[in-house]
């Protein structure tokens, strides 16, 4: 409840400003709408504060989250590049072996090369008992003027024939067994190797691994 005050009763100094009651309670009016503003920005800001702690709070559980999913994405990035890495090494070793037998192929004269390439493609289906292996017409004389040793060598092998095939170009091996047929080319067994020894390595770096 307003109390309007009496002017005239009122002992004023000649230079201070009369405010006219109706003009007072405006002011008033206009106070009370001010400090409930004030209040109700009060209140905002502290709920503007206390929804921005909430979300940042929201923010740092989602980041923990966040920064989880990124260490295990990081952890899965290098496993990646460990496995990468160690294939690529079993990869460059397997190459530098099948270079070292390549070279040392390289290095036999004829004769010697086709018949490390026969006998060693016998060696592959010496439980057959019927063999026909089928050369280059480079090659294959120089193999039937071994044929007893290649049958000394391979017992278990009671019909053993080489032919010249037209088709086939030199270093070439071809056998044929009532199982099936066999290409052992130089580079086919090389490749062979090669394959053999990138899946031995990779199968020790497993085991060294666990």
């Amino acid at each position: 409840m307003v109390h309007l005050i009496d002017f005239e009763a009122l002992n004023l100094h000649p230079d201070a400003q009369v405010i006219r009651a109706e003009d007072y309670q405006v002011y008033l009016d206009a106070q009370q709408v001010l400090d409930q503003a004030r209040e109700k920005a009060a209140e905002i800001e502290a709920a503007a504060q206390a929804e921005f702690e909430k979300q940042r709070e929201l923010g740092r559980q989602l980041g923990m989250a966040e920064g989880k999913r990124e260490i295990a994405e990081r952890m899965i990035e290098t496993v990646g590049r460990t496995v990468d890495y160690f294939s690529g090494i079993e990869e460059t070793m397997a190459d530098l072996v099948a270079k070292g037998i390549r070279k040392i192929i390289s290095e036999m004269d004829d004769r010697e090369r086709i018949m490390g390439v026969v006998k060693t493609s016998l060696a592959m289906v010496r439980s057959e008992r019927k063999v026909l292996v089928r050369l280059s017409p480079l090659d294959a004389d120089a193999v039937k003027s071994q044929m007893d040793e290649l049958t000394r060598a391979y017992p278990n092998v009671s019909f053993l024939e080489v032919t010249a095939d037209p088709r086939l170009e030199k270093g070439a091996c071809i056998l044929e067994t009532e199982m099936g047929v066999v290409d052992a080319s130089v580079e086919t067994q090389l490749q062979a190797i090669r394959n053999s020894l990138v899946k031995s390595l990779g199968a020790a770096h497993l085991r060294e691994s666990h």
